[in-house]
């Protein structure tokens, strides 16, 4: 008799607990949500723009006159690398008769991207539109970098969402993408949206790969686009910031800065584009000199230790020493 009375309630019993999910259901399925609601933006952001980019200038109609100036320079060299051609060193076709040294003066790396892999991977369709659909669906990449950032930086999934929405419309995420088609900032800002996403990962874990990843895709992002060394600049100045102002964070901004600074400087000697410019002796990379002096004399004397204003003092004498030292050496640079 007593398990003819409980048998009839046990279905009862487990129907409600099926009805209520459990909290790591909920949390899994909100993840889910925000990840599909980034995803719906990022198609959402490239459809905008590829319409109107393509209402202005009819990408069926072919390749003449797509792309002017300074993108019409860079699809032919986009172009050349998908056909097996050499990008040329010295260009006697953009400026004549002694022609221009395009490792010295032009980065490239987003025209070898472009040209290799539609050489590589052999799409029917032509080229010019590869080049629209690639260079569009990269340039939309930052959202995904953003979301991240936003939940590191305490966001909630709406919140981040929002975030998102709000860099997606916005007239400068997309306005020189739709007026050129081919800018050198659309192949760089994901690498530097993704880079921060890094850095912050850093500066809360102890995991190596973090600084490494953040390294690379600074080294990318200054490889493709010159600005990107204003950034790289900003970026080393508030760490060094962090590092004088708080002295518990030291160790931390060091090990997060250092791998940064020698992948940086390993790149100004092997990429062209940034050797020829004198990287190696920019403001930014003579920041990172400083630091990695200042970071050693604070080790080894422990007067810097703790007052933050002598290690400020010193940091700011090894970079003015190193600006000194090397102001010679542009300068005959800026004659040549």
């Amino acid at each position: 008799d007593k398990d003819r009375d409980i048998a009839p309630c046990s279905p009862r019993r487990s129907g409600s607990f099926a009805e209520t999910p459990s909290r790591p259901a909920a949390a899994a399925l909100s993840s889910y949500a925000a990840a599909l609601g980034v995803i719906l933006i990022f198609f959402a952001m490239f459809s905008v723009k590829l319409v109107i980019f393509d209402r202005g200038c009819n990408i069926d109609a072919g390749e003449f006159g797509l792309f002017r100036v300074e993108e019409a320079t860079r699809y032919r060299y986009a172009k050349l690398v998908s056909e097996g051609k050499k990008i040329p060193d010295i260009d006697h076709r953009i400026q004549h008769p002694e022609g221009l040294n395009v490792k010295k003066h032009f980065t490239t790396l987003s025209q070898r991207v472009l040209g290799g892999s539609y050489r590589i991977f052999r799409f029917k369709m032509p080229f010019h539109k590869f080049v629209i659909y690639f260079m569009f669906l990269y340039s939309s990449l930052s959202v995904f970098a953003l979301y991240k950032t936003s939940r590191l930086l305490g966001g909630g999934r709406i919140m981040s969402l929002a975030a998102c929405a709000f860099y997606a419309g916005s007239f400068a995420s997309g306005s020189r993408t739709i007026a050129g088609g081919l800018v050198e900032e659309d192949f760089a800002l994901p690498l530097m949206f993704f880079a921060l996403l890094f850095v912050l990962k850093a500066l809360h874990s102890r995991k190596r790969l973090y600084p490494a990843a953040a390294g690379l895709l600074l080294a990318g992002a200054v490889s493709a686009w010159h600005v990107s060394q204003f950034f790289y600049l900003i970026l080393t100045g508030i760490l060094c910031f962090i590092y004088i102002w708080r002295p518990e964070k030291r160790d931390t901004i060091f090990n997060l800065l250092a791998p940064v600074i020698a992948i940086l400087t390993v790149s100004g000697m092997i990429v062209p584009v940034l050797r020829g410019g004198y990287f190696l002796l920019s403001f930014s990379q003579l920041l990172g000199y400083a630091f990695i002096l200042t970071h050693l004399a604070v080790l080894k004397c422990r007067f810097f230790r703790k007052n933050i204003f002598t290690a400020g003092a010193l940091l700011l004498l090894f970079a003015g020493l190193l600006y000194l030292i090397s102001r010679p050496i542009l300068k005959e640079h800026a004659k040549n």
